[in-house]
């Protein structure tokens, strides 16, 4: 299935020169439309991730929020998606998302890589960030986010404590800035397992689709 399409806004790239002798052969794809887009969070996010000198580009992703493409060896090697898709939610997103019907159909489409993927995209680690705190985001009337979404606390805090059961990595963290520092911790963690020798992890899976 197709993961990512053309369509670059910013990008750090690969051999940079000031980057991590072990991130030389991975890039992590950063949807367009994450932190509201670049009239939003977008271009802050990519701040942090320069600051860092960690490898991005910024894509229309048609599956998850974050994917990690790891660069194949040899001169005919194709480039693939390691097996792991993250999902970034504010708990503002995250009730919005419940109210339009987003929330489950997104869920749908990340366990859809596990059916068609094959190989090692059948344990695909499918990651949720949750950023903030619902309780500190209820809006006159008790909903959380907005008031016109009509979304309880309660229904909020139980559709995320019910990801895990889903079979959800879940990541709770604070802020952006908090959100950058664990998504940097599993790009480490990514480049680690699948740029080392003998790494099995699986085959191509992007291009322009």
């Amino acid at each position: 299935c197709s993961i990512v399409a053309d369509g670059p806004l910013r990008e750090l790239a690969v051999g940079d020169g000031k980057m991590a002798a072990e991130l030389c052969n991975i890039v992590m794809g950063v949807d367009f439309r994450e932190g509201g887009g670049e009239r939003k969070a977008l271009h802050q996010l990519c701040d942090m991730l320069d600051a860092q000198r960690l490898p991005y580009l910024v894509r229309h992703l048609h599956i998850a929020d974050y994917v990690f493409f790891v660069r194949g060896e040899g001169c005919c090697a194709r480039d693939r998606v390691a097996p792991v898709l993250i999902e970034r939610k504010s708990v503002e997103d995250v009730a919005g998302s419940i109210r339009d019907g987003r929330w489950e159909a997104q869920q749908a489409r990340m366990k859809s890589v596990r059916k068609l993927g094959g190989g090692a995209y059948a344990q695909c680690r499918l990651i949720y960030v949750l950023e903030g705190d619902a309780k500190q985001r209820r809006v006159h009337g008790g909903a959380v986010g907005r008031a016109n979404l009509h979304v309880s606390l309660e229904r909020v805090e139980n559709e995320m404590q019910a990801l895990s059961a889903k079979g959800f990595e879940v990541i709770k963290t604070t802020s952006l800035r908090d959100t950058c520092k664990a998504i940097s911790g599993i790009l480490r963690q990514v480049a680690a397992e699948c740029v080392s020798p003998g790494s099995t992890a699986g085959g191509a899976g992007g291009g322009g689709g």
